[in-house]
């Protein structure tokens, strides 16, 4: 359980490395493309940023953007693969 503690604590440490200006630069852009995603999930990645589970009107996506906030990669989320992630199959109780 301990060591659990640890990674959980550290994943938030490193998500909270990003600035407010970090996040609002990605948060620009994304909603320039008329999507939105939650703060808690971009992250930095090598020089650039990703934003996880970006949500557009025609699905979810997975972004990459660099230093300076353009979007140098998007690649639409697998909608069999979030249906499974979320419960596949179906809990008859819920």
């Amino acid at each position: 359980m301990r060591c659990l503690d640890l990674r959980d604590r550290l994943g938030r440490n490193a998500k909270s490395a990003l600035t407010e200006q970090q996040i609002e630069g990605v948060q620009t852009a994304i909603k320039a493309l008329g999507c939105t995603v939650e703060d808690s999930d971009i992250t930095v990645k090598g020089d650039g940023y990703k934003a996880d589970d970006v949500e557009c009107k025609d699905g979810q996506y997975d972004m990459t953007l660099d230093k300076d906030f353009k979007i140098t990669g998007k690649k639409k989320e697998d909608s069999f693969a979030r249906i499974w992630s979320s419960g596949f199959p179906p809990d008859a109780s819920r």
